[in-house]
């Protein structure tokens, strides 16, 4: 595993779990956030943002956090394994709002400085419409990967692969 990509609504744990990876196996996390937004909630261009990542996807190892549809086929070639974590709607929008009130007004780590957390009805209905909407792209995207995929269902499944999983040099 060293190219990995973290698939799933926002919610899940994406970055959590980036994050946790990236300091098990030693390798760079990447978060597809803080590649398209800029300070002030502002989206990059399409094409700034399509340089960046296909730099990014380039390098020999790496850990990507992020959905972003648009561009999953593309960082699906170059990945060699593939997490999804694939958890039912209310665990994600719990989670987002739980994020939201707990980060209020601040960035978080895989944001941007300048893009603080706050309450977006549109966003909301984005994650609550997550499995009827995006999923199924989603899913047709990843048929058609064929280097390793783990589906992870809840939490507490993942939890348990990353404690079992060895850490890089073992």
């Amino acid at each position: 595993m060293k190219r990995i990509l973290i698939i799933g609504c926002s919610g899940a744990g994406k970055t959590t779990l980036a994050l946790a990876l990236g300091r098990r196996l030693h390798l760079p996390v990447h978060h597809l956030d803080q590649l398209w937004w800029q300070p002030g909630w502002v989206q990059d261009t399409r094409d700034n943002f399509d340089r960046k990542l296909a730099e990014l996807l380039r390098s020999d190892c790496w850990v990507i956090d992020g959905d972003y549809s648009r561009t999953v086929r593309e960082r699906l070639h170059y990945a060699d394994t593939v997490i999804w974590l694939d958890y039912q709607r209310l665990r994600c929008v719990g989670r987002v709002l739980r994020r939201t009130i707990s980060l209020y007004g601040r960035s978080r780590p895989d944001m941007p400085d300048g893009c603080p957390e706050r309450f977006d009805w549109t966003f909301l209905r984005y994650v609550w419409n997550y499995n009827r909407d995006a999923r199924p792209k989603l899913a047709a995207a990843v048929a058609g990967f064929t280097g390793k995929i783990l589906v992870m269902r809840t939490p507490s499944q993942t939890a348990a692969w990353l404690r079992d999983l060895a850490p890089a040099g073992e």
